[in-house]
């Protein structure tokens, strides 16, 4: 069976860490419960990629799944976001330093922060006060989530807006047949703790409930640093962060084939930062975040229909020593989705083709953001806008070839109506190999800053409009039988690689205006990379290897990087590096990141390249409990991320968790 090569490298060890979940499918803004045909039982299924629920063999997108097994592999990293810059392609940046990164962002395909669409159980998660739009995921807290699921390329033939470069999917916990309970508990440099507790199970023969909540407390490190130290926090006063999040979900079938949900979470976030004031003064952004969901799925024969709502509140305040009045930043996000799905598969077998798939789904969604920014309790900013889409896709598959089709209209409130699509093909001409590729248009709508903030907006911005494509083959030769780390059958030697090429073409960005400094449209301008994994996994004890290289470049001048139209702070080259070693009751592995220099502000490459060096070694002393030491940076390197700010110096951390 044909596995894709990047998900090798990220569920190749065995998981002792909190409950994971098969994918639900309660989820419509993201679920289409009619399966592929003839999916083999251990398939694995990814919810992302098409929109329902879809073999990741099988799909013409470019996936990779963060699960537990590879944050274990990786130490359970305090930020699990962080995790996502071991992928090809991606970069998490920091852009205020500190021991959380600060206002993190995740970047794909040398894209802006903006341009990646961050969903929670397929949920738009955004912050209509952020000057793009985009949310702040160093905010969001761990607790509760059972895997990552991102998708690379334009996916604005499905998701609309911001989803122009990629697709990062947040998928929380779900109810368990059994009571399930899991605990992590972890301390560490800069007097760091945080635990985590989730439980699951059934309250009745129809009803399910899952729950979790988490904390993080740590004094941290300075957020910005002396011009001359290289990243290095050095003495200067400690920025602390004091978070809290949790979620909470139920389920019920009320009538077979149908599921109705109600879901909700809140994070909480206190980050220490160094303002415009003096370099040690005590400022602090305080983050709190609210959303409740609701909805419900059906399915009847070949039929699958099914609806979301949501509503998501945040709001930040800066306190900032000597500066009055304190700042608020008040969002408020609406969203509804609705679609209905039909599987034709009889009707295309009676006219004896040899199709084994054909799924026609049509959908809707209704977004609105509106935006506040108070001052002493006086708004002095107000504004709300709406963005609506109806799109359509259809998914055609044998034994030989997948084909993939999805075309979408929306309409802004502001901006007006913008129409994309993407088309895509994976074909299998032999049983190791997969060639895929893709082409598509992408938009992303102006947000209301950009749009109407006093300093820098502009009423007539227009929405940033692309057009991408991608070739890649997938190889995989799997080796004799072997056993798996917990000595089980049905694994193998496996060697996979994936290469992936792509490009960008932005026929109209959104940029400032380096002269006016206010909110402009730019372009046009490309970029092109090539995304390498290449892995080796032994399934019984024994050494593992992951390692992915990210090749890129553009057409933009030093003036417009300088600029920050796009490109900032991103690598031509990028390698990780994962080798390890597993036994039947202990672990051990390093995490090896070559960066190479990076473009300024002022367009110049002066941020040198790094390498870092971490390690990680667990020890199960039995089913269901590990102990784990994890350590950063541990040849306690200089470097800079963004200039000015700080970076994480040598560090080291020991935790336990438990599955009961």
């Amino acid at each position: 069976m044909f596995r894709s090569p990047t998900l090798r490298l990220l569920t190749g060890a065995a998981s002792f860490a909190v409950v994971t979940s098969t994918v639900s499918t309660s989820s419509l803004a993201m679920a289409a419960e009619v399966p592929a045909a003839d999916q083999p039982s251990s398939t694995l299924l990814v919810v992302t990629a098409d929109r329902q629920e879809s073999s990741i063999e099988r799909t013409t997108a470019t996936v990779d799944v963060v699960d537990q097994r590879y944050l274990t592999d990786l130490g359970h990293p305090v930020n699990v976001w962080s995790s996502l810059a071991t992928l090809p392609g991606t970069d998490v940046l920091g852009t205020s330093g500190g021991f959380d990164g600060g206002n993190t962002s995740i970047r794909i395909r040398g894209g802006n922060a903006a341009d990646t669409k961050v969903l929670i159980d397929g949920i738009p998660l955004g912050d209509p006060t952020s000057p793009a739009g985009n949310a702040n995921v160093a905010t969001i807290g761990s607790a509760g989530l059972s895997r990552i699921e991102e998708v690379r390329g334009g996916q604005s033939g499905l998701y609309g807006s911001d989803a122009v470069t990629g697709v990062v999917n947040l998928l929380t916990i779900r109810p368990t047949a059994t009571p399930e309970l899991s605990l992590l508990a972890e301390g560490g440099s800069f007097h760091t703790a945080r635990a985590t507790a989730a439980v699951s199970g059934p309250l009745s023969e129809q009803v399910g409930y899952a729950l979790s909540v988490g904390g993080l407390t740590t004094q941290g490190f300075s957020t910005v640093t002396d011009a001359d130290a290289d990243g290095k926090p050095g003495s200067n006063e400690k920025d602390g962060v004091v978070g809290l999040n949790g979620t909470a979900r139920v389920e019920t079938t009320v009538l077979p084939g149908t599921t109705l949900y109600l879901a909700g979470r809140t994070d909480d976030t206190n980050q220490d930062y160094d303002g415009y004031g003096a370099p040690d003064a005590e400022n602090v952004a305080h983050s709190r975040l609210w959303r409740g969901s609701a909805g419900g799925s059906g399915t009847w024969d070949h039929v699958s229909v099914g609806m979301d709502v949501a509503r998501t509140s945040t709001k930040r305040t800066n306190y900032e020593e000597g500066a009055a009045p304190d700042t608020s930043y008040i969002g408020m996000q609406d969203y509804a989705a609705a679609r209905v799905s039909f599987a034709a598969l009889t009707p295309v077998r009676a006219r004896t083709t040899a199709i084994d798939r054909a799924i026609l789904t049509v959908g809707a969604d209704l977004q609105k953001d509106e935006a506040t920014i108070q001052q002493s309790a006086s708004p002095e900013f107000n504004e709300t806008d709406r963005l609506g889409g109806l799109w359509g896709q259809a998914l055609v598959g044998d034994q030989w070839a997948e084909l993939s089709a999805t075309a979408r209209g929306d309409e802004h409130s502001r901006e007006g109506g913008n129409g994309t699509w993407r088309v895509g093909a994976a074909l299998f001409p032999v049983e190791p190999l997969k060639l895929h590729g893709a082409i598509g248009t992408t938009f992303r709508a102006p947000s209301l800053f950009e749009l109407y903030a006093p300093t820098y907006g502009n009423a007539d911005l227009e929405a940033q409009r692309a057009r991408d494509w991608e070739a890649g083959v997938d190889l995989s030769v799997l080796g004799g039988g072997g056993h798996g780390a917990d000595g089980g059958a049905g694994e193998s030697d496996d060697v996979t690689l994936s290469v992936t090429y792509f490009q960008i073409d932005y026929l109209q960005s959104i940029t400032f205006d380096p002269t006016t400094y206010v909110s402009a449209n730019g372009g046009p301008y490309s970029s092109e990379g090539v995304e390498t994994a290449l892995h080796y996994n032994d399934a019984g004890n024994g050494p593992r290897l992951a390692i992915a290289w990210t090749w890129q470049q553009t057409d933009l001048s030093d003036e417009d990087v300088g600029n920050g139209v796009g490109f900032l702070l991103l690598p031509t080259n990028k390698v990780v590096f994962l080798p390890s070693w597993h036994e039947d009751r202990w672990s051990a592995g390093m995490t090896i990141t070559a960066v190479s220099s990076r473009a300024n502000f002022n367009g110049s490459l002066d941020l040198h390249g790094y390498c870092l060096l971490g390690a990680t070694a667990a020890y199960l002393p039995a089913p269901g409990w590990e102990i784990y030491v994890r350590g950063e940076n541990l040849g306690n390197t200089s470097y800079t991320i963004n200039d000015g700010y700080s970076t994480m110096p040598i560090a080291a951390f020991v935790g336990a968790t438990a599955t009961l």
